[in-house]
Parts: structure tokens; C-alpha cells; sequence
């Protein structure tokens, strides 16, 4: 069991990979028919988060729907501004960067055998994209389920394995020592 929770503590770090959000609502035109001329988006388009993220896409007149990775959007804020403080984006990717960095001390810990220190971070781990989905769903940068990819739900689903094995260690670990415990008390 123990090497199945170090190995589901290895897998986000592949699904962070993943997309999980489609955050750009820009038209998404067909075989590049039509060529997307900065000058007519309005300003505010310009400097939103997204936009920096999806400069990409928009430079090489791809698809315009911006996919979105962990990574991605865990690092966008290195580039950011102070105004970028006042946009609710900004605290949705900023609980990403945390989820990264809880899943990195939950390989460490499950690593170094402490169940109970990766159970507290995959419970806190599995707040942090649900708070930050919140966050987008309420700022309205999402409309609707067809925004989130499979990323996103992969993800959830990994940390509630961790969550259920971890959780299943532990309660088998405190059986044995509690059972072994009351033996030698009896006798």
C-alpha cells in the first residue's frame, strides 16, 4: 500500500501537464481563415492574465480557446504587475501555485513513510482547486462545465485516491498498534 500512495503522489506532477481550463472566450475561428488583428481588441482584452497566457496562441493565429495547464498557471504571476492584484484571476492561479507546492511536500512526506503529513496535504490540496474554481466561476471566467478539460478532473480524482489510501494506511497502522497494545496488556 505504501508504494501506491507514493506512486499516486507522482502522478500530479504528469496531470499538471494536462489542460484544465479553457479561459480564453475570444471567437475560435476555423482554419485560420479569418487573421485576429490586435489593434481592434479592446484594451482591457490586452493586459488581462489570460491574455498573457494565451499570447502564444494569438501570435501564431492558432486556436484561439486557451488551454490551460497547472504549470502555466502556476507561474503566470512572475510576469505580473500590482494591477494585476485587483483581478480575481490572479488569486484562482495563485491557488495553484500552493497546489503545486503541496503536492511537492506530499512526495516528500510520502517519500519519508509520515501518511498522516500527505493525508493533511491531499486534504488541503484537494481545497485549493475547488476554491480556485469557485473563484473563477464566480469572477465569470467560466460559464459553463465544458470549461473544465480533463485535467481538472483527473486531478480531483488522484487526490481523493490519495486521500482514501493514505487515509486506509492509517487506520490500518493505528489497528495493528492498537491491537498489539491490548495484548500485552492482557496477558
Amino acid at each position: 500500500m505504501k508504494s501506491v500512495i507514493k506512486f499516486l503522489n507522482l502522478l500530479p506532477f504528469i496531470l499538471f501537464f494536462m489542460p484544465f481550463f479553457q479561459l480564453c472566450t475570444l471567437p475560435n475561428y476555423k482554419d485560420n481563415a479569418v487573421e485576429v488583428d490586435l489593434s481592434k481588441l479592446k484594451e482591457t482584452e490586452k493586459d488581462t492574465i489570460v491574455d498573457k497566457i494565451g499570447n502564444e496562441s494569438i501570435k501564431h493565429k492558432e486556436r484561439i480557446g486557451c488551454n490551460v495547464n497547472v504549470y502555466r498557471m502556476s507561474f503566470v504571476f512572475v510576469n505580473m504587475d500590482f494591477q494585476s492584484l485587483k483581478d480575481p484571476l490572479f488569486y484562482a492561479f495563485l491557488c495553484f501555485t500552493f497546489l503545486v507546492l503541496g503536492s511537492i511536500f506530499s512526495l516528500f512526506f510520502a517519500i519519508k513513510n509520515k501518511f498522516n503529513l500527505v493525508f493533511i496535504c491531499s486534504l488541503v490540496n484537494l481545497s485549493l482547486p475547488i476554491i480556485s474554481l469557485f473563484i473563477l466561476y464566480f469572477s465569470n471566467y467560466i460559464d459553463d462545465e465544458f470549461e473544465l478539460k480533463y485535467g481538472f478532473y483527473l486531478l480531483i480524482l488522484n487526490i481523493l485516491l490519495i486521500i482514501y489510501f493514505s487515509k486506509r494506511h492509517l487506520i490500518k497502522n493505528l489497528i495493528i498498534h492498537n491491537n498489539g497494545f491490548q495484548k500485552q496488556t492482557v496477558l
